[in-house]
This record gives C-alpha cells, structure tokens and sequence, in this order.
C-alpha cells in the first residue's frame, strides 16, 4: 500500500479527499463498484442521506500499486470484504465520483458528514 486511511467521520468520500489532498492526487472512483450494505441503503434512502458521505467505521481505504488483484483475493478468503472503487490520478484531474447513472461530481471541498447534517436538521425541529 502507498497509503492508507480510516474514513470515519466524512465517510468514503471524505476519507478519498483527505488522502488526495495529502497526497498531492486526485481520483477517480466509481458509485457501483462500491460495497454498500442493504440496512444502510435503506437506513439512507429513509433518512435521504448519501451513505458515501455518511460515517464508515470499520472501513479502511488503501491504496494499492501493482498486484492489487492478488491482495483483494487474499483479503476475500480471510472473510474480509475488499474491492477496486476507482483509480489515483493526477492532481489536474480532480476528484470525481462517477454516480450510477453515470453523472461525474466533482469533490472539491471536505466533506460535511451526513450524520451531522441530519442531527442539525432533527434537533433544530421541534420533536415531541
């Protein structure tokens, strides 16, 4: 791995901006080729919060060069849930998540978690 990080607060994309930013690169990652579990779809889609930018304890991002084939298989036969999401590229670049539908966003900012923003907006209505 040339680097490694814990995206917890900021989620996925949070956690890629950082890396990028520290780095000195950009990315490129793809929405489909991301594992997200079906609870926390439906958690997200209830609450209309993108799970990418939502908290991801236990996540561990890592970037790979060369054989990363090999580390995702070995990764997998230990019970350990691992894959490709997308690509380093150069800082001109950007940094981009392509969405299922195929419409590019460019991240050009830090990531505002989505478990701060629903709080925000839940404690600033009145819930009795």
């Amino acid at each position: 791995a040339t680097a490694m990080h814990d995206p917890t607060e900021g989620g996925l994309l949070g956690g890629l901006y950082e890396m990028a930013e520290a780095s000195g690169t950009g990315f490129v990652v793809y929405e489909d080729a991301i594992p997200i579990a079906r609870e926390t779809k439906i958690i997200c889609e209830a609450l209309d919060c993108d799970p990418l930018k939502l908290i991801s304890s236990g996540t561990l991002i890592a970037s790979i060069r060369g054989n990363y084939e090999k580390l995702i298989t070995t990764l997998k036969r230990l019970g350990i849930k691992a894959a490709i999401i997308g690509e380093v590229v150069h800082k001109k670049e950007g940094k981009k998540l392509v969405r299922s539908g195929g419409t590019v966003e460019s991240i050009k900012s830090a990531v505002t978690d989505e478990l701060w923003r629903i709080l925000s907006e839940y404690s600033s209505s009145k819930i009795v």
